[in-house]
């Protein structure tokens, strides 16, 4: 077996012109997104020295966000960092660097760590709207599907939405700086991803962003997507095999 992986970037605006949808309105100024950080050594040193202070040892933080002016961290870490995180596995936090703030975002409504691991945040400029998905089932009421769902948790009201509710998992979010939109993957019956894009404020099952499409012979994996902070383009890497 052939495994063939190649990266995609398309506007979000033709994808939803294809599909007969109403384009993005066109934004008067561009809003800076935050980064992504893959590991806790590609954070600054100063930052990694204020955690090691705060009693978060930096070698057990899987993945985390920080914002442009370096204000604040979302973390993924399986360290119990507060007395209501006992599940043991992986879990999302917001620092306030400034403050010292830090507050769990993988929680039930009773304030609780959820029953699952929480996995892949992405978060808008102002920190306030964060994304991820996870396998819990208890972060709000309903979750029924039994298989990983993109969440939508607000900081600043302190609440937790889920965004999708499908028979495949969805994973890997992004979301562009304003918190408008959602994108990320979904496993469809036959195994492979899609990407698909919601708006936050929208209802029922996200639009289809992906492009590309493959023949019986080569089928095609759609995942990983990015979206740009302006909410125009979208990056994703689609994976083909072959015989």
């Amino acid at each position: 077996v052939e495994r063939h992986r190649r990266a995609f970037v398309a506007t979000v605006e033709t994808v939803r012109t294809r599909q007969a949808t109403a384009t993005a309105p066109a934004l008067t100024q561009s809003p800076v997104a935050a980064a992504a950080v893959l590991s806790a050594q590609a954070l600054p040193s100063w930052v990694q020295k204020h955690l090691e202070q705060l009693g978060i040892d930096p070698e057990g933080v899987r993945t985390a966000v920080l914002d442009a002016e370096e204000q604040w961290l979302i973390l993924e870490t399986e360290q119990t960092l507060l007395n209501s995180d006992r599940n043991g596995v992986s879990d999302l936090y917001r620092l306030d660097l400034l403050s010292e703030q830090l507050s769990l975002i993988s929680s039930t409504e009773q304030g609780q760590a959820g029953n699952g691991p929480s996995r892949y945040p992405a978060a808008d400029a102002s920190g306030e709207l964060i994304v991820f998905h996870s396998e819990a089932d208890d972060l709000v009421a309903g979750d029924t599907n039994q298989v990983s769902d993109i969440f939508l948790h607000d900081w600043a009201l302190g609440s937790t939405e889920r965004l999708t509710d499908a028979e495949g998992a969805s994973a890997h979010p992004g979301i562009d700086a304003r918190g408008s939109d959602v994108v990320y993957d979904q496993q469809g019956a036959d195994g492979q991803r899609i990407i698909r894009s919601s708006h936050v404020m929208g209802v029922g099952e996200g639009a289809i962003l992906s492009l590309a499409a493959g023949d019986s012979d080569s089928p095609l994996d759609n995942h990983h997507p990015a979206i740009s902070a302006d909410g125009r383009f979208i990056a994703y890497l689609e994976q083909s095999e072959t015989q």
